[in-house]
């Protein structure tokens, strides 16, 4: 007797918006004050949702920028401000894994909450988000044999 369809959800990238490739490539080399300068260009041109997503990647971008170089208290006043104003968006606005960032900065906020106000805390415990493409989900159908 032949077997069901089965439905399985499987990955296919969103493409990302064009204008965000250079910031998103900054940020993959680790190059946040340039990635910041980036995403902070688009900004100032934009208007309605976008304006404020990209305000949202400036804010985080300079938030990472001051963890790696040990400015624990404005990693923490950026980081907040990049999570309010990323809050909201869905997971893959403008192509970008947003759901995957806005976790990423969450765990990267407890860390720096647990790690008090020491200016030499573990840096080691705090892993920096990666700003990948999102992944939409389609249904491919297979059949069992």
């Amino acid at each position: 007797m032949p077997r069901r369809p089965t439905v399985w959800a499987m990955p296919e990238t969103v493409p990302v918006d064009e204008e965000l490739r250079p910031g998103v490539a900054l940020w993959e080399a680790g190059r946040y004050v340039e990635a910041h300068e980036e995403f902070e260009h688009l900004w100032l041109v934009e208007v309605g949702p976008r304006r404020h997503f990209l305000r949202g990647l400036v804010h985080a971008a300079m938030g990472f920028h001051y963890l790696t170089v040990g400015d624990l208290i404005s990693a923490r006043s950026k980081l907040a401000s990049a999570a309010n104003l990323l809050d909201g968006f869905p997971g893959d606005f403008l192509g970008l894994d947003v759901d995957g960032l806005r976790a990423g900065i969450l765990a990267s906020q407890a860390a720096l909450e647990t790690g008090g106000h020491d200016a030499l805390m573990d840096l080691g415990r705090v892993t920096i988000p990666r700003l990948t493409q999102a992944a939409a989900m389609r249904d491919v159908r297979t059949t069992g044999t």
